[in-house]
């Protein structure tokens, strides 16, 4: 296929291949239009076609990233020709099988969010893949150990079961109904952030182990009364139990590096266990139930206060930003 040659359908392709031309991909702009015609893998696995395609090599071994996204692209076979990619992002199309990625083996940074991806077990084979984003698909168990693995997203996914990688930081698992905390609990200990939102948690027990954590958001766990395990949580510096059942917050008192605290929506009055958290510039308290600001009057830092809304003498609106 020469540069300016497009084919423009399935129909079109296969009459190519009939016609025993051969078709070169030359640059990224063919791979993305022959990848949007959606051409099922058997068609480039036919022997008598894959004699017939190739690959621009200059392209091939330049070509480092790749990205299309929103393009309701389902296969992905013509990308596990770039051997040489280190991030790759196919996010928002139709994709469910992802077998093809086994190949990229350099991969460092792959982001496959809202597909349609069940079965992930191809993805055990990139040992350098630092960041994984498979956030809104249908996968119910996440069973990969991945050596080098920094960053994972899995929100609103269905998980039943979640493994370990050892160097893991940061995990997303909001609206994933992780009610169970113990799934993540075992081989974890060194996350820095913690997300999991709206995953209808009614006790935090097993966060007590995570004494690493930096940033940690329960919001919308509204059933969600006691964060008593927060108290060994002492290296936070953002924390959001906002929309929950939460009434005391003394164990915010050992949080010294706390700089940020949204707790909006929820049941707290008593802001005294904060007074010492001399690193707070930020905090949201809207639609609460507090009454008495003045345990914040030392806190110097404060750049941003929120109390929209709330009870007693600031019944209307308080908003204070420097």
């Amino acid at each position: 296929m020469q540069p300016n040659q497009a084919i423009r359908s399935k129909e079109e392709l296969i009459n190519h291949f009939s016609s025993s031309q051969k078709l070169e991909i030359l640059d990224q702009e063919q791979m993305m239009n022959l990848l949007a015609l959606n051409v099922p893998p058997e068609v480039w696995e036919d022997s008598s076609n894959r004699n017939l395609l190739s690959f621009n090599q200059e392209f091939v071994q330049e070509t480092d990233e790749f990205t299309l996204n929103y393009r309701e692209i389902e296969h992905i076979y013509l990308v596990s020709f770039l051997t040489n990619l280190t991030e790759l992002n196919l996010q928002n199309n139709k994709i469910s099988d992802i077998s093809s990625i086994s190949k990229l083996t350099n991969l460092k940074k792959l982001y496959l969010e809202s597909n349609c991806i069940e079965d992930i077990s191809a993805l055990q084979s990139l040992p350098d893949l630092t960041h994984l984003d498979l956030q809104v698909n249908q996968i119910t168990s996440y069973t990969l150990a991945l050596p080098s693995l920094v960053h994972l997203s899995l929100s609103d996914n269905k998980l039943k079961g979640l493994q370990h990688s050892p160097k893991l930081e940061k995990l997303y698992l909001s609206y994933t109904e992780t009610a169970d905390l113990r799934t993540i609990s075992h081989h974890l200990f060194g996350l820095k952030e913690l997300y999991l939102q709206s995953n209808n948690l009614t006790e935090i027990s097993h966060l007590s182990n995570f004494v690493d954590l930096q940033i940690l958001d329960l919001g919308c766990n509204k059933q969600l009364q006691n964060i008593e395990p927060l108290k060994f949580c002492i290296q936070l510096t953002q924390l959001s139990i906002s929309e929950t059942n939460v009434a005391e917050i003394w164990p915010l008192q050992f949080m010294k590096n706390l700089k940020t605290l949204y707790m909006a929506f929820t049941k707290v009055v008593d802001l005294h266990p904060l007074q010492h958290l001399y690193k707070l510039d930020n905090i949201s308290a809207s639609y609460s139930s507090i009454i008495d600001l003045s345990p914040l009057s030392k806190l110097t830092q404060l750049k941003s206060l929120h109390f929209r809304y709330s009870y007693g003498r600031w019944n209307c609106f308080f908003l204070f930003t420097m």
